[in-house]
């Protein structure tokens, strides 16, 4: 009787600790869960929207380099890009499908592998009239 009691002691104390060890697993790793989940959900955002973001870099000089892709079933025309609370005039026409490289100077002070994190917005023409497309879900990356 004492070996039987014994033993389901044992068993139920195994179960326990293969419980406690997969929450650990799983609670150690839910930042990386999350950051992946975010990123996949931004770059399938910025693929998807009326001016898509298909890559974007940060340079060490400032530069922000955008490759830009016009989604739209008709051409447009970027007249500046919001970067932030900051908007940096350009004039760049887009046929419908068409990709572009943007550079812009935002003149920060970066170092290689610095960490950064933009909410991008465009203001467009497209056939006479004015859109707004806010800041809003940002591009990040490490600086190049």
């Amino acid at each position: 009787m004492k070996a039987q009691a014994a033993t389901e002691y044992l068993l139920m104390l195994s179960i326990v600790l293969v419980i406690i060890l997969t929450s650990a697993i799983f609670f150690t790793n839910i930042p990386s869960i999350v950051s992946q989940l975010s990123s996949s959900g931004h770059r399938d955002f910025w693929n998807n929207a009326d001016i898509a973001i298909r890559s974007h870099s940060m340079r060490s000089d400032g530069a922000l380099v955008l490759n830009v892709r016009n989604n739209k079933a008709a051409p447009i025309n970027i007249e500046q890009v919001w970067i932030g609370e900051n908007s940096y005039p350009i004039s760049e026409n887009f046929e419908p499908s068409e990709r572009k490289i943007i550079q812009i100077n935002i003149n920060e002070n970066s170092k290689k592998g610095d960490y950064y994190h933009y909410k991008i917005g465009f203001d467009y023409l497209m056939v006479g009239q004015n859109f707004e497309f806010k800041p809003g879900v940002p591009i990040t990356g490490n600086v190049q």
